[in-house]
């Protein structure tokens, strides 16, 4: 099986947790969800896929950006927390009511983003769980991010301030550092591990590595932002990137296993051939009870809290 080319169909499904202890709620959405639609759809039922998304994506009202009205990531009260839970549950029903086929033998629940641009490009890693959400990602016939509003961002590193996790070998730690300081990275920093008592210790993954969070000025989108009148092509002069030019210069970087940036080509644009890291759609459930929905290479659309139900 090659990445990207799963022959058993597998999709996966990107939810986004406030913390580890949510991961089974969301996966019992999750799953809620499919039972409830493979119930209701027989499994000799021939779907047009093409056709149905077609149908959903122009059958819906137009959403206006709301990235700068989204509030900032933080640490939800318990009726944001609320809140959230009610957005998530309802992104999360309308991603599986339009990608979920009966017939489907695998279907992955994985972590979460960390924040979502509106060219569908991720940063991932805020669990330290980077390296294995990309093998997902690259495995699946079908990546779907499911989030709720706070994740919403214009750029890459407008909402998310604390930078992009880069998994480092112990050993190569400080030339990183270093070498993040060269291409404009702002006070880079070794992720430290909360549990570690009584004295601090950096963070170990599960591939016994580090973390580096990476905070960047947010990245660049050349093919929007040349169209809005923003000259530069993100090659990181004046600390200026891409998204793409970006990745390519971290990936170069001595004793860097995987980065959280999630980019380039998705399952749609390239089937069968792997390297797809982008997911096909992002669902994002709304403070209005709303889902936002970002089809790629389409403009984003808004189904309503009946559409949604």
């Amino acid at each position: 099986m090659r990445p990207g080319a799963n022959s058993s169909g597998m999709t996966s499904w990107d939810i986004t947790p406030m913390s580890s202890m949510d991961l089974n709620l969301y996966a019992r959405i999750f799953l809620s969800a499919i039972l409830r639609l493979a119930v209701s759809v027989p499994r000799t039922q021939s779907r047009d896929r093409t056709s149905r998304q077609r149908h959903f994506t122009t059958t819906t009202t137009l959403a206006a950006s709301s990235a700068s009205s989204a509030p900032p990531l933080k640490m939800a009260t318990s009726e944001q927390a609320l809140l959230i839970e009610m957005a998530k549950k309802a992104a999360a029903y309308t991603a599986v009511k339009d990608h979920f086929d009966p017939r489907f033998k695998h279907v992955g629940i994985g972590s979460g983003s960390t924040v979502v641009d509106e060219d569908l490009n991720l940063i991932k890693g805020g669990g330290a769980c980077l390296w294995q959400e990309k093998i997902v990602a690259l495995a699946s016939r079908t990546f779907v991010c499911v989030a709720d509003y706070r994740k919403l961002g214009s750029r890459l590193g407008t909402s998310w301030k604390q930078g992009i996790p880069i998994e480092v070998h112990p050993m190569r730690v400080n030339k990183v550092l270093a070498a993040l300081e060269r291409l404009g990275s702002r006070s880079p920093a070794v992720r430290l591990d909360p549990t570690a008592a009584p004295a601090a210790a950096p963070l170990v993954t599960d591939n016994h590595m580090h973390i580096i969070d990476a905070p960047f000025i947010p990245l660049v989108l050349p093919a929007h932002d040349a169209a809005a009148g923003v000259a530069g092509d993100g090659d990181g002069r004046d600390g200026i990137w891409s998204v793409e030019k970006l990745a390519r210069a971290l990936k170069d970087i001595d004793g860097v296993c995987e980065i959280g940036l999630f980019y380039g080509y998705s399952g749609l644009d390239k089937p069968g051939q792997g390297g797809a890291q982008k997911p096909v759609a992002a669902y994002f459930g709304m403070a209005d009870g709303s889902v936002q929905v970002q089809n790629q290479g389409a403009p984003p659309v808004t189904i309503t809290t009946q559409e949604a139900a």
